[in-house]
Parts: C-alpha cells; sequence; structure tokens
C-alpha cells in the first residue's frame, strides 16, 4: 500500500515535469 502511493506520487511529479517542458517547449516554439 505504502510503495503503491510512494510510486503513484513519483509518477504525478513525473507528469508535471513533463507538462511543464512542453509549456516551455512550445512558448519558445512561440516566441522565436
Amino acid at each position: 500500500m505504502q510503495k503503491s502511493a510512494i510510486i503513484l506520487f513519483n509518477y504525478e511529479k513525473y507528469l508535471k515535469k513533463i507538462k511543464m517542458k512542453c509549456l516551455l517547449h512550445t512558448n519558445n516554439s512561440n516566441n522565436p
């Protein structure tokens, strides 16, 4: 139970990181 909760937490952090990376990437593309 505890282990899966930690994995879920890390997974959400990982997704947020990817989302931020994508946002930064699109912002850079829009502003040459």
